[in-house]
């Protein structure tokens, strides 16, 4: 099977060519631009791998997009975005027109290719709604609630890119699944998400040390169960058309998971100064994942606990490298 992984080299995608290129009847390939993503010895070990190529590529370009289409593919996971906080409150328009733009080519270069497509789009797109249901189903209303809030920039960037491939999929006759990740974590995924961030600031000995957003709930899955998710709807034909949550029906006040990771690094501090989220950051978080098992019977079954673990000693083998090789914002 010929599998194409846009973003491949980043958090997602990485993790995702690593479990495909597991089966050697696989042909994985990758592109990438290198803006975020990174040439690091994780990424390096995967593509030196017989069946997995790498195109250094970006996106906006189109011409070379239809070029890499004459392979054929079988199954095309649309994973590269312009991601992470920071981009939505400093650069929100190159965040809203660069991921615009990369799916609008994405679905142009490969509209015809005969292949099912997978758009990971964001949990993100449900926060503009003021009486969140938890768990929230897929069918509640997405919006995003200020559109003069940079950090919606992303979010309307998603909502987008989903009405692209539903009607792009009625046109041209696309196969098609969306999925909207709610708070993957785990090794690679660089310093800007609540997890890694804690665990950086640990490991620097950061005093006095910042709990953001304590009252606030997520619920989270670790990446190795997330891109199993990916893989389960990409291979169901029962999943053709719909819109389908990835994550775990586990939802934890984020001050608790400060408190595992604490209990799991030994840090102990007494000058902790507790700081709230920015401005539009969501209350509450936490998917219903039903349909996922309904339609693939796929359930995340790694616990915070382990995932924490796994992360934690990641970060802490890689940190020294890896603190002065941040992707580019």
């Amino acid at each position: 099977m010929k599998i194409l992984i846009t973003g491949g080299a980043g958090f997602v995608g990485l993790h995702l060519a690593k479990l495909l290129s597991e089966n050697s009847s696989n042909k994985v390939y990758i592109i990438d631009d290198l803006s975020r993503g990174r040439q690091d010895e994780d990424f390096s070990g995967i593509v030196k791998k017989d069946n997995v190529v790498f195109f250094n590529e970006d996106l906006k370009k189109i011409e070379a997009l239809k070029k890499i289409s004459e392979i054929g593919f079988d199954h095309i996971y649309h994973c590269a975005a312009v991601n992470g906080t920071r981009n939505f409150y400093e650069r929100p328009y190159y965040t809203l027109s660069n991921n615009i733009q990369i799916t609008i080519n994405g679905i142009e270069a490969f509209k015809n290719s005969g292949a099912k497509f997978l758009f990971t789009s964001s949990s993100e797109t449900y926060s503009g709604n003021e009486n969140l249901d938890v768990p929230t189903p897929e069918v509640i209303r997405v919006s995003i609630k200020d559109v003069f809030n940079p950090r919606w920039s992303y979010a309307g960037s998603k909502i987008v890119g989903e009405q692209l491939f539903i009607h792009a999929a009625k046109e041209y006759g696309m196969r098609f699944s969306i999925v909207r990740p709610h708070n993957f974590y785990g090794e690679r995924m660089g310093y800007e998400h609540i997890i890694p961030g804690v665990i950086k600031r640990i490991l620097e000995k950061q005093d006095p040390f910042e709990l953001i957003g304590g009252n606030e709930t997520r619920s989270f899955c670790y990446i190795e169960d997330a891109v199993r998710a990916l893989e389960k709807v990409m291979l169901s034909d029962k999943t053709d058309g719909k819109i389908i949550n990835i994550g775990k029906n586990d939802e934890v006040l984020i001050e608790g998971v400060y408190k595992k990771i604490f209990n799991l690094t030994g840090f102990n501090s007494k000058n902790v100064v507790r700081k709230d989220s920015p401005e539009g950051s969501t209350n509450r978080r936490c998917p219903d994942v039903s349909l996922l098992k309904k339609l693939t019977g796929y359930t995340a079954e790694t616990s915070l606990e382990e995932g924490l673990r796994k992360t934690y000693e990641w970060y802490k083998q890689n940190l020294s490298q890896n603190i002065n090789q941040r992707p580019p914002v």
